[in-house]
């Protein structure tokens, strides 16, 4: 199964979303003054063909692995 980025989302694009099928019709990046930025995506139910909003936090899309600034060799600076 593939991991999609934000950007990725594109209209004709077929995912898999809760376990259904969509095709996605449009997206648009939203970055709000306050708070953590998401994908606002129309899609179409392939099932049904009934037509869906969502937004999608980016961060469920997003799969990074964190770095650790903690180095056990240097010395600890105390004040």
């Amino acid at each position: 199964m593939a991991t999609y980025y934000s950007n990725d989302f594109r209209s004709g694009l077929k995912i898999m979303l809760d376990g259904e099928p969509y095709a996605v019709e449009s997206s648009e990046f939203v970055k709000p003054g306050k708070g953590q930025a998401f994908a606002r995506v129309k899609l179409r139910r392939l099932l049904t063909g009934t037509r869906v909003e969502k937004n999608l936090q980016i961060d469920r899309f997003r799969r990074r692995r964190g770095r650790s600034r903690y180095e056990p060799d240097l010395p600890v600076q105390r004040r």
